[in-house]
């Protein structure tokens, strides 16, 4: 194997490593890192995928080129970008507990989706405009049709830390909760619809 062909192999074997452990820790980065990691994984997801789509081309055109006097180590590179974009994606997030209900909110310039796993764990993801992307999540309880939320971080003031399932909505019983976000019910059972 020649140094051209060793040094496109090591960019297809550090381009597929860095873009396949961004692409699959991409839920658990959202989540759980500061906004400018998410930032910063996006863009790094998004620059190698370019780079692997361009360097996959360059490749091709290199074996057609040298068809004449091809090797193995020719498709190396190309095998190694193949199975870069066949892998399965957010595959981390199939560790996961499994969801055993979910709830939505969809307002005019946001939307939340709350789910609530099989292993007392929830997750609420409120997005809005100007890239807002906010996640709440810990433990719930759930008592005959009353919900009970404990954060890791700071409670959500629309919900507070204890819902009533009523009606096929989750509505707020804390005393905290301001009253417009009483007045009606925001979130419904189910996963969001794109009504809004």
């Amino acid at each position: 194997m020649d140094n051209s062909n060793k040094r496109k192999l090591i960019t297809a074997l550090i381009t597929g490593l860095v873009f396949t452990f961004f692409a699959y820790y991409f839920g658990y980065i959202e989540r759980f890192m500061p906004w400018w990691c998410e930032l910063m994984a996006r863009l790094l997801i998004a620059f190698t995928a370019i780079l692997i789509f361009v360097n996959f081309i360059k490749q091709v055109i290199v074996i057609i080129k040298n068809r004449a006097a091809l090797s193995l180590a020719y498709f190396y590179p190309l095998a190694i970008y193949i199975s870069v974009i066949l892998l399965p994606i957010g595959a981390w997030e199939d560790n996961l507990s499994k969801v055993k209900f979910g709830a939505c909110y969809e307002g005019t310039q946001n939307q939340a989706l709350m789910v609530f796993r099989a292993d007392n764990s929830f997750e609420l993801n409120w997005t809005g405009v100007f890239f807002a992307n906010d996640w709440y999540m810990r433990t719930w309880q759930k008592n005959k049709d009353t919900l009970i939320l404990k954060y890791s971080t700071m409670q959500v003031e629309a919900i507070g830390t204890k819902l009533l399932i009523d009606s096929g909505y989750l509505k707020p019983l804390d005393k905290t909760v301001p009253q417009r976000f009483k007045a009606f019910p925001m979130f419904y059972l189910g996963y969001c619809k794109g009504e809004n």
